[in-house]
């Protein structure tokens, strides 16, 4: 996101990614994942795969089954798929916009060098 808002926005970016508000985003993210996540502890219990058997280990309740699923799928959603539309996006239009800057470099350069070719054709005092 900042290097999206540097490339795009040059004259905002020192007001805008700013040092404490990085920290608050980053604070902010990792309270809202931890939230999102804390389903594991309800989800998840001490269960044998065995009927048969005595050996525990922690998995999923069977019960939550079909609503681990749909959780997976807008997890992976959430934390995948979003991200990277997101970085392709932001990164296509930082592209097009150094695109632009680099044919308008070349035009100017282009028409500096086409005047000094006029410049230099002309007689001496004809110059300026």
């Amino acid at each position: 996101m900042e290097r999206f808002i540097a490339v795009q926005y040059p004259l905002q970016r020192p007001t805008v990614c700013t040092v404490h508000r990085a920290k608050s985003i980053i604070l902010s993210l990792t309270v809202i994942s931890a939230i999102w996540h804390s389903y594991v502890f309800i989800t998840a219990g001490l269960s044998t795969e065995d009927p048969s058997s005595d050996i525990l280990s922690c998995n999923l309740k069977r019960e939550y089954k079909d609503l681990m699923t749909i959780i997976n799928w807008f997890d992976t959603s959430l934390t995948l798929v979003l991200p990277f539309i997101c970085i392709v996006v932001m990164n296509t239009l930082i592209a097009r916009q150094l695109f632009k800057f680099s044919r308008r470099c070349r035009q100017r350069d282009g028409d500096t060098w086409h005047m000094r070719e006029i410049e230099r054709s002309l007689p001496n005092g004809c110059n300026k």
